[in-house]
């Protein structure tokens, strides 16, 4: 299974939706980087998502490989989805968030 490798699918958030109307840019940078900061604290226990998935952590604003996808990379795209959706279910993550398909250089 060397095409593991190759590519990784990746759950990501990019933590917008909950600025004030007021907040002003640098605001938001700051939220982020607190955001993100937590966010590798949190990194030490993972979060399951559903059908043997997980990710290292979730937080406003993320970016993480979602583990433990079995099946072809064709399926892989869908399998993020569902994790985040579960994930969404189960309130642990908000809405915003979504799949990206990291294919190795």
């Amino acid at each position: 299974s060397h095409f593991m490798e190759e590519s990784t699918v990746q759950l990501r958030r990019r933590g917008t939706s909950f600025m004030p109307p007021t907040a002003k840019p640098q605001d938001h940078r700051e939220v982020s980087a607190r955001n993100e900061a937590q966010g590798k604290q949190e990194s030490t226990t993972s979060v399951g998502c559903g059908d043997g998935m997980s990710v290292s952590s979730v937080s406003d604003v993320m970016n993480e490989k979602v583990l433990g996808i079995k099946g072809d990379k064709g399926s892989w795209f869908g399998k993020c989805v569902a994790c985040g959706m579960h994930l969404e279910t189960e309130a642990l993550l908000n809405r915003g968030w979504f799949c990206q398909v990291r294919r190795a250089i």
